[in-house]
């Protein structure tokens, strides 16, 4: 195993699957309450961007798949913690935003699952 391949692996973890997954679905609920609001225009410009975080969030979570496949258990198990320390690190950056935490608690629960 290279440790190429598991620094790589790292970061596609935290900055792909766990951050590229929250920005796609806040920008989701985003245009959603924009949507709400009668604010269509924003909507659809947030709209444009949700749809590019959850592409790049499915791209980041395929190559998770297909690094974890590659390396050794130990380091798939370092991989899982490092997801879960990213999260609680992004709890504490978006405590006092109540809807973003309330999607970080579901993401979460989907990856633990």
């Amino acid at each position: 195993m290279s440790d190429g391949l598991f620094a790589f692996a790292l970061e596609n973890e935290i900055e792909g699957v766990v951050r590229g997954s929250l920005r796609a679905a806040v920008a989701t609920l985003r245009a959603d309450q924009a949507r709400a609001r009668g604010d269509f225009e924003a909507a659809e410009a947030i709209e444009e961007t949700a749809e590019a975080e959850r592409a790049a969030s499915e791209k980041a979570w395929e190559t998770s798949a297909w690094a974890s496949a590659q390396l050794d258990e130990e380091h798939r198990r370092a991989l899982r913690a490092a997801r879960m320390d990213a999260v609680n690190e992004l709890r504490k950056e978006v405590r006092d935003d109540a809807d973003v935490l309330m999607i970080l608690t579901h993401l979460t629960r989907a990856w633990t699952a």
